[in-house]
């Protein structure tokens, strides 16, 4: 299927193209119906329709994840705390993995941060303030 992509700079294009992809913007979040949006932008039904399901803005939600590698004490609370920062820095949990031994819990979280406006390093910092947390690590970003 990626196969059927290109990726094209949008001053090449015709300008119905973004007309197309404005109208859908219109009716998503606008509230508009499909004959109000095409009119407010001067393009045809049929061209709407045409292209509708074949024109897409540019995903923004590549290259926002990483994965934290955490070493904690074993005790309540402790990944609750982690998962509250993430949470209030506007991070969402993709997976969690996590193995308690001898009174240490090993945590790998794999996040996705897309919605988080600073740099790592200050997320990295707020958990570290963390009382039970003892090592925490970035193991990758993407």
């Amino acid at each position: 299927m990626v196969d059927d992509y290109l990726i094209v700079h949008r001053s090449v294009l015709p300008e119905f193209f973004e007309l197309v992809l404005q109208a859908r913007d219109l009716i998503d979040n606008g509230g508009y119906s499909v004959s109000a949006a095409c009119e407010a932008l001067n393009i045809s039904r049929s061209t709407f329709y045409k292209y509708k399901d074949c024109i897409f803005y540019p995903s923004k939600e590549l290259g926002r994840k990483a994965i934290f590698s955490f070493k904690t004490n074993d005790e309540k609370g402790a990944l609750s705390h982690i998962l509250n920062v993430i949470f209030e820095n506007g991070g969402s949990l993709i997976s969690i993995q996590g193995t308690p031994i001898k009174n240490v819990a090993y945590i790998t979280l794999t996040v996705d941060l897309k919605d988080f406006q600073g740099p790592i390093d200050e997320l990295v910092a707020k958990f570290k303030k963390i009382k039970p947390v003892k090592n925490v690590s970035v193991l990758a970003i993407d």
